[in-house]
């Protein structure tokens, strides 16, 4: 990774930073809140004025206002996570950050065999979290996350070993210091389709976990030291075995 591209810095004066950071993100759940209310009605109304109408236009204006609900219950849900992880930064995770931009690449191509097949969907870490409790991976959209100029509905962002650090840089929340570090979920190629979709930066959406093991598609899961614990009781309350998730620099894959 190109270390110019992903500034890490402690800043000056972290606690009033830190007070505008939670008094954004209060007055956005707010906000939220609000318009899931609205939307909350609006469905209830639907409901009452059109179940006499045509059933094919009942049922697409109900899945639509349906959605509209879900997304934003589910942006209400991320706030609260998020404002809860909020907190000062500190020396020993912005080193680590530091350490990762300057040694993932190597490590990677030293720790792993058959890398050219490895997929990395990177995610913060109130997503990873979500991720896990649904045991899939789909578009951002479908995440109740918004539109993404990558993603479509059915389809994921991935990168390879050669372009990973566009993941790490992009949607990790590594710049973000007032955050824990978000997740690198590492991925198999479920098909040929697949494997060559990567020249677009997408595979397919594909289920990671099923009755407590994993599927064919899913390695590992790569965070930051401090997240893991958090990463590992999600797990472990899902009913999935705590090792499979460990920090970056210690990730291995294949036998040497």
């Amino acid at each position: 990774m190109d270390e110019a591209t992903i500034k890490i810095e402690r800043p000056q004066n972290t606690m009033p930073e830190i007070k505008a950071r939670v008094n954004q993100l209060t007055r956005l759940m707010t906000q939220t809140e609000y318009y899931l209310h609205e939307a909350k009605k609006r469905l209830a109304s639907f409901r009452s004025d059109y179940q006499n109408s045509n059933p094919h236009i009942y049922a697409l204006g109900l899945k639509q206002e349906q959605s509209s609900v879900d997304a934003l219950s589910q942006r209400v849900k991320f706030l609260k996570i998020e404002l809860s992880l909020l907190r000062p930064p500190t020396s020993s995770d912005i080193n680590y950050r530091k350490e990762l931009v300057g040694r993932f690449y190597e490590v990677l191509k030293k720790n792993t065999v058959e890398n050219e097949n490895l997929r990395f969907h990177g995610t913060s870490l109130v997503s990873a979290l979500d991720i896990i409790d649904s045991g899939s991976i789909s578009a951002s959209a479908e995440r109740g996350l918004g539109d993404s100029s990558f993603d479509v509905s059915g389809q994921i962002s991935v990168t390879d070993v050669e372009s990973v650090d566009l993941s790490i840089k992009d949607y990790t929340a590594i710049k973000d210091v007032f955050l824990p570090m978000g997740c690198l979920f590492v991925l198999l190629p479920k098909d040929q389709e697949d494997a060559v979709s990567i020249r677009s930066y997408l595979m397919k959406s594909t289920k990671i976990f099923s009755e407590g093991g994993c599927t064919e598609q899913f390695v590992r899961i790569l965070t930051s030291p401090e997240a893991l614990p958090l990463v590992r009781e999600r797990l472990k309350k899902n009913g999935y075995p705590e090792d499979f998730a460990c920090d970056f620099l210690s990730f291995k894959y294949g036998k040497k």
